[in-house]
């Protein structure tokens, strides 16, 4: 993902979404998202030296587990994003084309089945 500010990889697994550590991540946190739960886990990682600055960023010194894309997403933004939506591939497609999409797909594929029987 990236954008004004920030640079950032990442990987989608079973446990959540895991940010690649040489992430870099916007030090600006929207006003409006000052005081919401991911300002406070950027404060805790700042804390940590998981986050460190370094040239304009904050930059990721290892790998980062979140509980979801948009976790992972807001914390490298510094503001409200849909994670499923702003995390893309190298050709463009959006982790919810590349993950839910084609779970939907199979599921209605299989409702169909059931329709049949």
């Amino acid at each position: 993902m990236k954008g004004p500010g920030y640079e950032a990889e990442g990987e989608y697994t079973e446990e959540g979404f895991v940010v690649l550590k040489g992430s870099k991540a916007r030090i600006e946190v929207k006003s409006s998202a000052s005081t919401t739960w991911f300002a406070k886990r950027r404060a805790t990682l700042l804390a940590e030296e998981t986050l460190k600055e370094e040239n304009g960023f904050y930059v990721f010194q290892k790998d980062v587990l979140f509980k979801t894309p948009s976790g992972a997403s807001d914390t490298v933004s510094g503001t409200s994003t849909n994670g499923w939506l702003v995390w893309k591939s190298k050709d463009g497609k959006t982790l919810d084309e590349l993950k839910r999409k084609p779970l939907v797909e199979k599921s209605d594929e299989l409702l169909a089945e059931l329709d049949r029987d």
